[in-house]
């Protein structure tokens, strides 16, 4: 295959054991450029049990006929390979064809093979190019599977600080970025050699987290647009006057018409408004991280998890109620496998689990966007129970750095008040998971270890299906407007 401008393929029909469509994928997802990781999804052969290597896993997905045929139904998608002599794309029924008909459409373009291929074309024309930059691997990879059916074609530089490649990062290559830090903590600017690229090969620069990162790409003259997810950046609300200074830089790259805020949820907005000073208000777009791999659309009737990935549990530190919530019910937990595994856990994990219990570290964590994407049941505190949660500085909370910094949490003049009970209660009020409807909320330990084995996992499943398909279509229309 020499699909050089899309990333994802599906294949809608059936696999024949004569096909080499498999193969011809594989080879196609080796060739990925790190900046646009790729991913073939298809209904899975009849006695296909191929092992994958963990990056290939994530990659090639093969999806039982149930899986698969609600899949098809989410669209749009980048890309369809359809046999040739079986009905035309316009034939399947597929109602998103008509639903996402506003943005483009799918086109048939040319032939591999037996097979026909149709691919997204969006009603913008030639594609926009942006440089997509952040230390998180979630946010703006989830946003550039957005884009693509907008006309802008985004590549995504993963600041990876050293840490092992997974999923859809890759370590920078950026000129001296080669990692968050000088990002997040040296002057803020960008070499004449790294603005000059930028520059020529790009048409806008995305970032997401620090609303630090961003103002280093000033220089390039190019609209930036930043998504507003952990507040101003951990340590640096902790100096006021580095603090005051950011704020002022901020403003003034939104009133200059440079700089376009999107806020992750409501939290973030309700935050950054309180200390940025201009008019201009900006709308709140959730991340959507709708993924193949993850998709359920069935009860799996197996194990409950514990998601630690700080690993409270093993090691006997941090959350308390994650301990106390190991020792109340039947669960693994993503700490023991870990460590078990001595490595990552893979991507399809969750495959194995029935539902999946959180205790929020944050008000926004991407593997709840990504649980809540797939259909996954979640346990999570409710509002009242979290609050308790939070407030207490004896419990893990990343609502702000003064949880890890013990000298700050006593001094009054911090700008990031997150141990007093009111300022707890309005992040939680405005969180993400309390909109998801994948979420069951328990009110003790002893209310999740009495409903957690008899829920109706079947119905919230189908549930949390509907409005994850509503959902997709608000988040590309939000989108729309912006870009």
């Amino acid at each position: 295959m020499e699909f050089t401008d899309i990333d994802e393929i599906g294949i809608l029909d059936p696999i024949l054991p004569k096909d080499s469509i498999l193969a011809q994928s594989m080879n196609w997802i080796s060739d990925s450029p790190s900046t646009n990781p790729r991913t073939v999804w298809f209904l899975k052969p009849s006695g296909f049990n191929r092992q994958l290597p963990p990056m290939m896993k994530s990659r090639l997905v093969p999806m039982d006929f149930n899986k698969h045929r609600a899949w098809c139904d989410t669209g749009p998608f980048q890309a369809l390979l359809l046999r040739q002599g079986m009905p035309p794309l316009e034939d399947r029924g597929f109602a998103w064809l008509k639903t996402y008909s506003a943005f483009g459409q799918m086109v048939l373009t040319t032939t591999w093979d037996t097979w026909n291929v149709w691919k997204w074309v969006p009603k913008r024309g030639a594609a926009k190019r942006a440089l997509m930059i952040c230390h998180h691997c979630g946010v703006l990879p989830d946003l550039r599977r957005q884009l693509t059916f907008l006309g802008i074609r985004g590549e995504f530089v993963w600041l990876c600080d050293g840490k092992p490649p997974t999923g859809d990062a890759w370590e920078s290559t950026l000129g001296e970025f080669d990692s968050s830090i000088p990002l997040l903590k040296g002057p803020i600017g960008a070499s004449p050699d790294v603005i000059a690229h930028i520059k020529e090969k790009y048409d806008m620069v995305i970032t997401s987290h620090c609303a630090r990162y961003p103002l280093h790409f000033i220089e390039t003259g190019l609209p930036l647009f930043h998504i507003n997810s952990t507040r101003f950046g951990n340590e640096i609300v902790t100096r006021a006057d580095e603090f005051a200074d950011l704020c002022a830089r901020i403003t003034g790259a939104i009133e200059s018409g440079q700089l376009t805020v999107i806020h992750n949820n409501l939290a973030e907005k309700w935050y950054f408004e309180q200390y940025i000073g201009c008019s201009k208000k900006f709308p709140v777009v959730p991340s959507l991280c709708l993924q193949a791999l993850k998709f359920r659309i069935e009860d799996t009737k197996k194990k409950i998890l514990i998601w630690d990935t700080r690993f409270h549990i093993t090691d006997e530190t941090g959350s308390k109620t994650l301990r106390d919530i190991a020792g109340a019910i039947r669960a693994d937990s993503t700490s023991q496998l870990s460590n078990d595994n001595g490595a990552y856990l893979d991507d399809d994990m969750l495959d194995e689990y029935r539902a999946v219990v959180h205790v929020p570290y944050n008000i926004s964590t991407m593997s709840c966007f990504e649980q809540a994407a797939a259909n996954v049941p979640m346990w999570i505190p409710s509002p009242k129970f979290m609050e308790q949660i939070l407030a207490d500085p004896l419990e893990h909370s990343e609502l702000s750095w003064f949880c890890f910094n013990k000298e700050l949490r006593s001094k009054a003049e911090r700008p990031d008040q997150v141990w007093d009970s009111e300022v707890v209660h309005e992040f939680v009020s405005r969180a993400d998971f309390t909109g998801f409807r994948n979420v069951l909320f328990f009110d003790s330990l002893e209310d999740l270890a009495e409903r957690i084995e008899t829920a109706d996992y079947e119905t919230v499943i189908k549930e949390s299906f509907l409005f994850q398909t509503r959902k997709k279509l608000d988040i590309l229309t939000a989108l729309d407007g912006i870009f």
